[in-house]
This record gives C-alpha cells, sequence and structure tokens, in this order.
C-alpha cells in the first residue's frame, strides 16, 4: 500500500497545466492520416480511429473525457469535443501518467453519460500528489515510482509472451452474413426510469459504456420501467455490445438496445455473439451517427456457418470456452509476478 498520508491536493492549474477542449469532427471533414484521434472510452485509451486533420492536436498531453477516464499520450494526438487535453511541457512523461492514474482513481463511478465531465470540472481539476518538505509536488518521487512500475510491467509482459507467445487468428473466409432480426426480437423499455429517483438494489442497470458490461449501479427489482430477464444482449448507442447474464434494467431515452433471442443462448454463445456485434460496430457508431433500434433492423453479423445454412453454435461455445480458459491463466501469470 501507498502511504497517502502526506499527500495534498493541487489544482492542476495551479502547478503549470493548461487544459484544452478537443473539437467536433464530421466524419466527413476527416482526412485519413496517423493522428490518434481521441474520444470517449476507456478501449484502447479512447483511440477510436486516425486522421490528417492538424487543428487541435496536442502532444505529450493528459486526457480527460466526458466520463473522467483519463490517460497519458505519448507525442501528438486530436480529440473531439468529448476529450479535454491538459498539457504542461515541464512535468516529465513519468509524472503525467502518474497524474493520470491518480485522475481515473479520483473519477471511478463520478462521472456517467447523466453528470458529465465539461469545461467546469476541466477549469477546476484538482489530484492528490506526494509532496516534498516544502508542500511542493514531490516529481522526482513520482517519476522513481511509475519507472518502476513500467519495468515491472514490463517483465509481466515478458512472462506472459512466455506462458503463450503467439497471436491465434480466426479463419472467417467460410462465415456467413446473418441478420440481426434473424436471431433477435429488438425491444425498447417502457417506463419512465430517472435515475436520481430510483432506489438502490441487486438488479443491474445498463447504460452506454465501452467496460464494466455497461453496468451503471444496481437498482430496486420495483423500478418503473422494463425488467429484462438474464440470457439476452444489450447494444448501447456507440455500438458497445454485451451478454447479461442476469436480469437487468436498462436507461431509457433508445440509449440502450435489448436484443432478445429467438433461440436458447448460452454464457459462451451470448459472449460470442456480443462479441461479433461489438468488432463489427465498434468504428461504425459514436455520437454522429448512433446506433438506433432502426438501425440495427438492417444490420448484419458474420458468424460461422454449418453445411445447413445455420449458425454454428457448438463452435461458438467452444471458442469462447477456450477463450476464458487462456484468460484465466493469462490472470494466474500476473497474480504469479505480482506476489
Amino acid at each position: 500500500m501507498i502511504d497517502t498520508s502526506m499527500w495534498k491536493e493541487f489544482k492542476l492549474s495551479d502547478i503549470g497545466f493548461k487544459n484544452f477542449h478537443g473539437i467536433r469532427q464530421k466524419q466527413s471533414d476527416r482526412v485519413d492520416g496517423n493522428i490518434p484521434l481521441l474520444t470517449a472510452g476507456k478501449e484502447n485509451q479512447g483511440v477510436a480511429s486516425y486522421i490528417g486533420n492538424p487543428e487541435s492536436t496536442y502532444v505529450d498531453s493528459i486526457s480527460v473525457d466526458m466520463f473522467g477516464n483519463s490517460f497519458f499520450h505519448k507525442g501528438e494526438y486530436a480529440g473531439d469535443d468529448n476529450i479535454y487535453f491538459f498539457v504542461n511541457d515541464d512535468v516529465s512523461d513519468e509524472a503525467k501518467i502518474f497524474i493520470a492514474a491518480v485522475i481515473n482513481k479520483d473519477n471511478t463511478r463520478k462521472y456517467v453519460f447523466k453528470d458529465q465531465f465539461r469545461q467546469s470540472q476541466a477549469d477546476a481539476l484538482s489530484v492528490y500528489l506526494p509532496t516534498t518538505s516544502d508542500n511542493q509536488p514531490d516529481w522526482t518521487y513520482m517519476e522513481s515510482y511509475m519507472k518502476q512500475i513500467i519495468d515491472e510491467s514490463g517483465k509481466s509482459l515478458e512472462n506472459l509472451k512466455k506462458a503463450d507467445g503467439t497471436k491465434h487468428l480466426v479463419d472467417v473466409r467460410e462465415w456467413k452474413d446473418v441478420q440481426i432480426t434473424d436471431l433477435f426480437e429488438l425491444s425498447l423499455p417502457k417506463g419512465d426510469l430517472q435515475v436520481k429517483r430510483v432506489s438502490d438494489g441487486n438488479i443491474p442497470l445498463i447504460t452506454p459504456s465501452n467496460y464494466n458490461n455497461g453496468l451503471l449501479l444496481k437498482i430496486a427489482e420495483d423500478s418503473p420501467s422494463t425488467l429484462y430477464k438474464k440470457g439476452s444482449l444489450t447494444v448501447d448507442m456507440f455500438g458497445n455490445a454485451y451478454y447479461q447474464n442476469e436480469d437487468f434494467f436498462v436507461t431509457a431515452h433508445g440509449h440502450i438496445n435489448v436484443l432478445l433471442p429467438k433461440m436458447n443462448l448460452n454464457l459462451y454463445t451470448g459472449m460470442f455473439l456480443a462479441s461479433t456485434i461489438r468488432a463489427r460496430f465498434f468504428d461504425k457508431y459514436g455520437f454522429n451517427e448512433m446506433c438506433t433500434l432502426k438501425v440495427l433492423k438492417s444490420e448484419y453479423i458474420k458468424l460461422p456457418i454449418i453445411s445447413t445454412g445455420e449458425p454454428d453454435w457448438q463452435y461458438m461455445e467452444n471458442y469462447m470456452k477456450t477463450i476464458t480458459e487462456k484468460s484465466v491463466k493469462t490472470v494466474d501469470s500476473f497474480n504469479s509476478v505480482l506476489k
């Protein structure tokens, strides 16, 4: 455990950081290039695509998105209007990584779709940091601490490579397009579920998100909305897809589409379908073009097929079981290094 008893709160603007707001860029305005474009989300450190537009780019910066996710970005990056950049050329990369990690820790579950990180929060953003004897940020400690973490992470990755040093590509040449509506009935919730008025409970409430299966919080079973049964899929407005293994509610206003299977799905076939949908939709949908129920009705996904033309459910199940087993072994490898 890190002793934080002597840490002090610092406003980023008081320790030399300036903040800048990303700009909205329509898909039609983007030029192909090699500049990473950031958007809201944890996956791939927020990188959504690559562009050639040099406007509003920042170098060696810390980013904070509308949900409070924070990352350090080495080199030149651009961001849409859900991204805030914090720039200070006098601070080392390692110290910026440290600060981004602290921001992430502080913002866990703080900012969500209904309460976003915006300009006023960016202007007032502060973090707790280790201090020197004269109550200034201890940049030397932050640098040395992060260098140690980076070194240990490198060793962990080497151990994982030794455990399984090959990449496994899936041959999809014989897969076929299957329409979403051939597999699922599409649904939106009924009722007026207002997050600020619900009671705590045990039923997951799913909201647009690219992590934690879309879980926002858990609410009471008698909440005024449609209670969906486990075994269904959710696809949010950004194309994030998840298999839901518990009964659940979803936030209203068309933010979440519910896919009710026309066949019996188990955990593994459900995860396979969700992964396939997510892979197809990841770069396709966003704030400029949302994944609505109307859009889903005309969408297809590519699936393995047996000789009768039906989806190969056994293959999907076996594949996901293999992936799950390898994931467990990967976690065990990390744990063995961290002990």
